[in-house]
């Protein structure tokens, strides 16, 4: 990757061809034939293999440094190419629009994804080896280098282009509830509910997957090079590119429409609390589940928290949602949400009923 330029998308070294691949023109044209224009773009210096090279050369062969800058140079070359196919992967389920860097190829031929895989594990294995005899930290170097913290950056975005393609980071339910959102009159007090009702929604689910160490803790990258990366910054980067709500907006969607929901009509008003509750319900739902199954490993748990019983709360709960649902004019879209909640309920206070009296016994 020595040259600065490349022509479209595809490195010089894929396309080798040979004179027999051309034919030549018909000897009867009379229209002259034009050129194709070409394409150019400026590479990024951290996929450009002079950069790495002009920074080995500084160093004998028998120096830390001069490998370092080889598994560099590796891991670049394969971050480049793990980076463009899962771009082209990514951006054909959901189209950009935003401007994507200009060496993406969405046109670009699907590769065997275990061979990508196998060149930038054993890219990041070599990386960490190498920097594993050194009392310099891979992450001290990457911090004081630009380009360095750009391919780190770049595999890091990859890395969740892989992770969307077989786990639900809520991109099109983000997308879908954007365009949603800007169809609501917030004249209306049903639209204006909806609204916070999705933002609510939306801010629970993607809590779960989308967070600052999705990259260590999820994807199980190594700490050793990623340890350093905003994976909820980068994920919210692809959001914004593709038209999607990021995480950062469900926060300023609800400051908004705060006042506008205390003037709503007060039949609304147990549909209200129960949205501005949902994620305090669904995490009293998780620690009771927590609660009981630390009982069952003899840990002696008690659903005391902070003075509060969080059994007896979240069978409060449970009654609450059941009796909304004897509502027969609620929207479907609150019924939904409701079922789904009172049945996950209805379950883990069953579930930890037994555990919940034993603890009772005094």
């Amino acid at each position: 990757m020595a040259n600065f330029y490349y022509n479209g998308g595809d490195r010089d070294d894929v396309n080798n061809y040979s004179a027999s691949n051309w034919k030549k023109p018909a000897k009867n044209v009379t229209t002259p034939i034009s050129k194709p224009e070409t394409v150019k773009f400026i590479i990024p210096d951290c996929f450009d293999e002079d950069f790495y090279i002009k920074n080995r050369e500084k160093f004998s062969n028998s120096s830390l440094d001069y490998w370092e800058w080889t598994k560099f140079l590796r891991f670049s070359n394969a971050v480049y190419s793990f980076y463009r196919q899962m771009s082209a992967e990514f951006y054909s389920n959901y189209t950009p629009i935003k401007p994507i860097p200009e060496f993406i190829d969405l046109k670009l031929k699907k590769e065997n994804l275990d061979d990508i895989l196998t060149s930038i594990n054993y890219a990041e294995n070599q990386l960490i080896e190498q920097f594993d005899k050194s009392r310099r930290t891979l992450k001290a170097k990457v911090n004081t280098i630009k380009p360095l913290k750009e391919v780190v950056n770049y595999a890091a975005t990859a890395w969740i282009m892989y992770f969307a393609n077989t786990e639900n980071l809520y991109i099109k339910n983000s997308i879908n509830f954007k365009n949603k959102y800007a169809e609501y009159d917030f004249e209306n007090d049903l639209d204006i509910l909806k609204a916070y009702r999705g933002c609510v929604v939306m801010k629970y689910l993607t809590s779960k997957v989308i967070d600052e160490n999705l990259i260590t803790e999820k994807i199980n990258r190594s700490n050793k090079i990623y340890g350093n990366i905003d994976a909820e910054k980068l994920t919210n980067q692809l959001l914004e590119t593709v038209g999607g709500f990021t995480t950062y907006d469900y926060n300023k969607i609800q400051e908004e429409l705060l006042e506008k929901l205390e003037n709503l009509n007060p039949e609304y008003d147990n549909l209200v609390w129960f949205y501005k509750n949902y994620i305090k319900m669904q995490e009293t739902a998780k620690k009771v589940q927590e609660i009981t199954e630390n009982n069952k490993l003899l840990l002696s748990t008690s659903f005391e928290v902070d003075g509060e019983n969080l059994y007896e709360k979240l069978a409060e709960f449970y009654v609450f949602a059941l009796n909304l649902l004897d509502d027969e004019s609620l929207d479907d879209v609150f019924k939904q949400d409701l079922n789904i909640f009172a049945k996950k309920l209805g379950k883990i206070t069953k579930e930890s009923r037994e555990t919940y009296l034993q603890t009772q016994d005094y």
